[in-house]
């Protein structure tokens, strides 16, 4: 799944023109049991303490 892109439109925030790379996971029971996301490079949040 690596050739995948996501564009979005009309993006003006902070993050506007960033690359991130996302681990998403599908299991075998998909679309009934959700898929697990997560982000592979460091990302801010302002809920998440980086310590």
């Amino acid at each position: 799944m690596s050739d995948y892109e996501v564009t979005l439109v009309n993006d003006n925030t902070p993050f506007a023109g960033g690359i991130w790379k996302i681990h998403v996971e599908l299991p075998d029971q998909y679309p009934y049991k959700s898929p697990s996301i997560g982000f592979t490079n460091k990302i801010f949040h302002p809920n998440i303490d980086e310590l």
